[in-house]
């Protein structure tokens, strides 16, 4: 078994995860789920991320090295007194190998530990959280998605759990959903699944995600896969798409309908993913100017390539609070970094015909687009 010991007292590396024992992928699940944080937290169990565990093997980092930085997606993933020796010794580990680390979705939580360590840290974007046992989806600012919820049950649309590989149809669910997933992801920008924070619709590797479907008639019509936080406390809206020709708000319908399931369960909160570049004009001092430019140019100018904005007003009509999340580079956050992070998240891979197409619609909707949600 091929597995890189890099040092003496225990701390190991797995660039292939067919070398990792049986024994550290269940407790690599068992860290990710305890201790995620972030909603890409349980990505980490995705075979494409080389995975680092400290020397008492209570922690874990998961990563995907290239030749201007190592880019971790998940946080810290350990117990908070275990954090700094993980730090530490994963800061070693890049040094040795002539590298940078490069944290991705850092919470407020663990910015202290990493100025203490000299990170250059940058706000790049927040993420829409929402408190389920305090919210009841009454009165006026919960008009459009009671609205949403409405339509979508005069349509007879159902939301029901699928439990992965046990359903009565799965071999027929499964076909259904592949092909639901790639038909969505033919109609966007890039044309692609995107990489690093966006997880792939993965069924065979399914773990502890959840699956809720929505149906009309038993005609499936979207999907959203949750990831587990916190020990299961929060879930992720990691995953939502829909067919073509779905009824009128058919995902925040699934939305609504998943959040009360969650919130009837006992579920804390939810998670609606990060909505990148969102207020990144509110940076600390020791910042990236070159990323905040570019996040900048991101918010104002390039929708048309990822709809930012868009995306902000689909999620606040949902009322969430928003957390700030922190990328963290070790000394900087420079050009190569920001072009590594670029081809690594796909954001370029743009489809012509897919790409002309949107934006000869932002165009036409031109005066609609100026009544979108405005960050406060």
């Amino acid at each position: 078994m091929k597995t890189d010991h890099i040092a003496d007292d225990g701390e190991l590396y797995f660039p292939d995860r067919r070398t990792m024992p049986n024994e550290f992928k269940k407790h690599l699940e068992e860290i990710v789920f305890k201790f995620g944080k972030s909603y890409d937290s349980y990505n980490v169990l995705e075979a494409k991320f080389h995975c680092f565990f400290s020397a008492n093997h209570r922690g874990v980092i998961g990563f995907h090295p290239t030749r201007f930085g190592y880019h971790v997606i998940g946080g810290l993933l350990a117990d908070d007194p275990d954090k700094p020796a993980l730090l530490d010794a994963f800061c070693r580990f890049c040094s040795d190998r002539g590298n940078k680390p490069l944290f991705y979705n850092i919470g407020e939580d663990d910015l202290a530990l990493l100025r203490s360590r000299k990170f250059e840290i940058t706000k790049w974007g927040e993420d829409p959280i929402i408190d389920l046992q305090a919210t009841d989806w009454r009165g006026k600012r919960y008009e459009w998605v009671r609205r949403q919820e409405n339509y979508g049950k005069r349509n007879n649309v159902v939301v029901r759990e699928i439990e992965v590989g046990k359903d009565k149809n799965w071999p027929t669910m499964r076909t259904e959903l592949e092909a639901l997933s790639d038909g969505h992801i033919g109609r966007t920008t890039q044309g692609r699944e995107m990489g690093l924070f966006v997880s792939s619709l993965d069924l065979d590797n399914f773990c502890r995600r959840r699956l809720f479907v929505a149906e009309t008639d038993a005609v499936l019509q979207g999907f959203v896969v949750c990831n587990p936080c916190n020990s299961g406390r929060r879930w992720a809206f990691e995953i939502f798409r829909h067919t073509e020709h779905a009824p009128r708000g058919t995902v925040p319908f699934i939305f609504m309908q998943t959040m009360r399931i969650l919130k009837a369960e006992g579920a804390e909160d939810v998670s609606l993913s990060l909505i990148p570049a969102l207020n990144c004009d509110q940076q600390n001092e020791n910042h990236s100017w070159y990323f905040k430019w570019i996040l900048d140019l991101c918010w104002n100018r390039l929708n048309w390539l990822f709809d930012f904005r868009g995306l902000y007003h689909f999620k606040s009509r949902f009322r969430p609070k928003y957390q700030a999340r922190y990328v963290a580079a070790s000394p900087y956050f420079g050009f190569f970094q920001v072009l590594s992070l670029t081809f690594m998240w796909g954001l370029l891979n743009a489809k012509p015909t897919t790409l002309s197409r949107n934006i000869g619609r932002k165009i036409h909707n031109h005066r609609r687009r100026q009544t979108l949600a405005k960050p406060s």
